[in-house]
């Protein structure tokens, strides 16, 4: 019993561990797509009207990942 409650807290740290680097890829990923927004707005390759038609038209938000 006590081999398969500590087979059970690894699992847990796995998971875990896993969890934050996915949230943490996530934010890295989210901050690349407003450098890149800022990029093609300054180099007139798209507007914030276009971007945020774009952004709206995804059905998921980048925007919390960015706090």
């Amino acid at each position: 019993m006590k081999e398969q409650s500590k087979e059970s807290e690894k699992r847990s740290k796995e998971v875990e561990a896993i969890t934050q680097h996915n949230r943490e890829a996530l934010i890295d990923a989210a901050k690349s797509v407003e450098v890149l927004k800022d990029i093609m707005i300054k180099e007139g390759i798209m507007t914030e009207e276009d971007y945020n038609k774009r952004k709206s038209e995804v059905h998921v938000s980048i925007d919390k990942y960015l706090k």
